[in-house]
């Protein structure tokens, strides 16, 4: 098992009751803001301490209440990757790499920086201060100081939030082949599913301080335990509707609906969204449920505000839940 976590916490009016387990090589964390992940990600790297519960990595405990164990964060050997990189403002490129490394031989410490260097292509940055460099080559740096130590678990905290998309989709397909070079497994925390999707295999996914569902990432991404997951995991459309008489709440997702002009229109289209790669609509069936689908951008010249439209799942790609999840 390469994680496992029971912990609860409590901070100010905030309570976290966070459990999971994944022997993945990597696991998303993943959740709206408030949800408890930077907490629950604190609490493994040993910056925050929970009131009970157990934290192992690899089988070596980290933390277990009932044993009174309580690794200090400096003993867990574990790299963190902050939001904000927090890197040293008056330190080099060079010397913020090796900040982990203190107390090592010189001989060590210059090599493994230069092994960061090479891997996270840093040549010609070694002597530059943070403030002379990129926000892509700040995360780098930050990601270098982390692992430089060869830690046995690489923690990150929403690594590429605060760069620009395509600084952001650059690194993102960066760091998925970085991953087979530094064989060390993560844990990182996000909002956006497509980056959880795009660098784990394993998804966690949290609201209010709780998780909501574990588990390898096609079965959360496909079968979403809740209309809360659902909405997580990117489903748009979430309504109430009754099947085989009885009431049940039914997700679809914006690709799979299906919109069609002809006989028996259903829904009066509101407004067309156009994000360059995807043209989207947004509906009010005649029954007042709101509906998002994709559009067909050839058909863009009949698709004004106030026309009328047949909307539908595609048959088989309905999610349905039991209506007393709620909507």
């Amino acid at each position: 098992m390469s994680v496992y976590v029971d912990i609860r916490l409590r901070t100010g009016k905030f309570s976290l009751d966070a459990s999971f387990q994944s022997d993945a090589g990597a696991t998303a964390i993943l959740g709206a803001s408030g949800a408890g992940k930077t907490l629950t990600l604190r609490a493994v790297a040993g910056l925050q301490t929970p009131l009970e519960g157990k934290i192992l990595q690899r089988g070596v405990t980290l933390y277990n209440s009932e044993q009174r164990i309580d690794l200090p964060a400096r003993r867990r050997n574990v790299g963190y990757l902050f939001q904000d990189y927090a890197l040293f403002p008056h330190l080099t490129v060079a010397e913020n790499i090796a900040f982990g490394l203190k107390g090592r031989e010189q001989a060590g410490q210059r090599e493994s920086v230069s092994r960061m260097v090479d891997l996270l292509r840093l040549h010609g940055l070694e002597d530059r201060r943070p403030v002379g460099l990129s926000g892509g080559e700040r995360q780098r740096v930050a990601l270098g100081r982390a692992l430089a130590p060869h830690p046995d678990l690489l923690l990150l905290d929403e690594p590429f939030s605060a760069l620009d998309a395509p600084t952001r989709d650059s690194l993102v397909e960066e760091f998925i082949s970085l991953r087979e070079a530094i064989d060390v497994p993560m844990i990182l925390v996000t909002h956006d599913v497509g980056e959880a999707y795009a660098l784990a295999e394993h998804l966690v996914v949290m609201g209010g301080g709780r998780v909501l569902q574990s588990g390898p990432k096609a079965e959360v991404f496909h079968r979403p335990a809740s209309p809360d997951v659902a909405r997580l995991v990117g489903v748009q459309n979430i309504f109430n509707d009754v099947r085989a008489g009885s009431p049940v709440v039914v997700g679809v997702r914006a690709a799979d609906m299906l919109v069609t002009s002809g006989p028996e229109p259903d829904a009066t289209l509101n407004q067309t969204i156009d994000r360059g790669t995807q043209l989207l609509g947004r509906f009010t069936t005649d029954r007042g449920d709101q509906l998002v689908a994709e559009l067909d951008r050839s058909r863009i010249a009949d698709l004004m505000p106030g026309s009328r439209w047949r909307v539908e799942a595609r048959e088989g790609t309905s999610l349905v839940w039991p209506a007393s999840l709620g909507i």
